[in-house]
């Protein structure tokens, strides 16, 4: 079975896994900007703080534009794959897929052949 909704064929399977990340994703940023929240001694510090911290966390991640070895310099693609963000996005690039595998969902990083 197939959801299609603005020209997205994506499986229910895939569709719930998605929201499931997304839920995880939510929550663990959500208690991570609470807990830095709270080391701050001023209020007006937290809004520019958590811009300085999640604007890289998204441009690198790929959500806006892919970042691979052939888009990126190698410098860039580096510094994206260590962003904890950009494999949340492939795995849901893979599920919206339909590609349940743990080479799909966990980003597995793919051998490059010479």
């Amino acid at each position: 079975m197939t959801l299609l909704v603005f020209d997205l064929d994506a499986s229910l399977t895939g569709l719930l896994l998605s929201l499931a990340i997304a839920a995880v994703l939510a929550i663990t940023l959500s208690s991570g900007s609470y807990a830095l929240a709270m080391g701050l001694k001023s209020e007006a510090a937290f809004p520019a703080l958590m811009n300085a911290v999640l604007l890289p966390l998204l441009l690198l991640s790929g959500v806006l534009l892919p970042v691979s070895e052939q888009l990126a310099p190698g410098w860039l693609y580096n510094l994206a794959r260590i962003n904890p963000l950009t494999h949340v996005v492939d795995a849901e690039r893979a599920a919206f897929r339909g590609d349940m595998s743990a080479t799909g969902l966990l980003t597995v990083r793919p051998s490059s052949s010479p």
